[in-house]
């Protein structure tokens, strides 16, 4: 505590941290608190870094609250008060910094099979700053901050996800074609939420997978047909 005693007019004022005491040559004491620094809180901020430490964070406020309310004295109730809107205030700005990313992929029939693994998981700053360079686009991360809570998957979603992980199981293994375009037929057959995919009615799952890809490389439709027409089974003609 540091004591800096005044002249004739000023009295004398005792330091106490961000608190103040004045008292006036006329026996008049007030209490004067210095306004909250954005340094201050950074400094709070800058120590959260995980859901664990935000909780921490929280509790440590709710017991501030409840000094304010116990202490006896003006001076210690304004130390109180001062400390809890610091931690407030800290808790308000950690409602713009991540503190976890969840990873959220389109779930379609092209997602590669390691990121429809991992859609829908939450990884911590850590493990987020390894997996991101390699898995999905910036598009596909979602940041949680605060007290956020991540995306739930609904029933509809998961059943797509379940499916195409099945499908994407197939079409990433070293197969045959002919072998692939039987498990891609099968997969298809197996889950429901896949037909409206493969609604082709002149071609079979697994040739329509194929011919899908062919088009997605510039194969004109009429070629596509007569490269398909008599190969049906074996695409042996056919080079991807």
């Amino acid at each position: 505590m540091e004591l800096i005693v005044g002249l004739v007019v000023v009295g004398f004022v005792v330091y106490l941290g961000a608190v103040f005491i004045s008292a006036s040559s006329g026996g008049g004491k007030r209490i004067i608190v210095q306004p909250i620094t954005a340094d201050e809180v950074a400094e709070v901020v800058d120590k959260v870094n995980s859901p664990a430490q935000y909780n921490q964070l929280e509790q440590r406020l709710e017991t501030a609250f409840i000094r304010a309310g116990e202490v006896g004295s003006d001076l210690a109730i304004a130390k109180a008060e001062r400390k809890a809107d610091v931690l407030q205030k800290a808790l308000d700005a950690l409602d713009n910094k991540p503190l976890r990313w969840q990873f959220v992929p389109e779930i379609e029939l092209d997602t590669p099979l390691a990121a429809l693994k991992e859609a829908y998981k939450v990884f911590s700053l850590q493990r987020y700053a390894a997996a991101s360079a390699g898995l999905g686009t910036d598009d596909d991360w979602c940041s949680i901050t605060g007290g956020g809570e991540p995306d739930e998957i609904d029933e509809d979603q998961q059943a797509m996800l379940v499916a195409c992980k099945a499908l994407r199981k197939v079409v990433e293994a070293d197969l045959e074609k002919p072998e692939m375009i039987k498990k891609i037929n099968a997969v298809v057959a197996r889950y429901e939420v896949l037909h409206e995919s493969f609604s082709d009615d002149d071609l079979s799952p697994g040739e329509q997978w194929f011919a899908d890809n062919l088009g997605e490389a510039g194969v004109p439709k009429p070629r596509l047909f007569r490269l398909l027409a008599g190969c049906k089974i074996c695409f042996s003609c056919v080079h991807l």
